[in-house]
């Protein structure tokens, strides 16, 4: 084993921030994620990319139905118990998210919420600490990912591949925090390293940020058939 896979044992969350408090400005990319780390991204932004196809199919028959009954009418009460039609109202709403399909195809947004539904059970619960972030950190890639990437996009590109595009950089960052702001949050952030590790960017390097490029594997699954967004 090399001293590289030596080294890329240590969790991607804990490198990347360790490499960055350095100095590190180079991109973040796919060298620096392990083969697990990258096979559950890929099925994060699959399974993800399927949920918002069902949403839009879903958007879309109901405006077929809808236009197939131009007759019938939505209404909600309004001012004085009046009923006040809204048809047209759901018409422009119900447009309007089919529009913001169509605008992002090829891409998929990943959240916070996204990943943290694929968490193992007990991972990052109400109480952190040190002991149960290390265990996350070296058992979980779904932790890893939250905890490097968070939210991010996900593009398909013209060869059918797929990369992340994202920015590597902390919590309110447009928010300056100073020493006492520190101070008054450091009785929390001794059981949370995610914090702390927050508290101290946005003191001591507000402004640091990496760029995100990574390819994602063509499929999540070893020797499985491929997946595209």
């Amino acid at each position: 084993m090399s001293i590289r896979d030596l080294y890329k044992q240590i969790p991607v969350n804990a490198r990347v921030f360790a490499e960055t408090v350095l100095g590190a400005e180079d991109p973040i990319t796919e060298e620096d994620f392990t083969a697990e780390d990258l096979r559950y991204l890929r099925r994060l932004v699959d399974e993800t990319s399927a949920k918002n196809d069902a949403r839009e199919a879903e958007l879309r028959g109901d405006r077929d139905y809808r236009r197939a009954n131009p007759d019938l009418r939505s209404y909600e009460l309004g001012e004085g118990g009046n009923l006040v039609d809204i048809t047209d109202r759901e018409k422009e709403e119900l447009d309007r998210k089919i529009k913001s399909y169509e605008d992002t195809r090829g891409r998929t947004s990943v959240n916070y919420g996204d990943i943290t539904k694929t968490q193992k059970y007990g991972t990052e619960g109400e109480f952190e600490s040190i002991t149960k972030t290390i265990k996350d950190s070296f058992l979980d890639p779904a932790y890893r990912a939250k905890t490097t990437l968070g939210r991010f996009t996900a593009e398909q590109q013209e060869d059918g591949s797929v990369v992340i595009k994202d920015t590597y950089d902390w919590n309110q960052l447009d928010q300056k925090v100073s020493l006492q702001d520190f101070l008054d949050a450091l009785p929390g952030m001794i059981r949370s390293p995610r914090k702390a590790g927050n508290a101290f960017m946005r003191l001591v390097k507000p402004d640091t940020s990496r760029e995100v490029n990574i390819k994602l594997p063509d499929d999540y699954r070893e020797g499985g058939s491929v997946k595209l967004i």
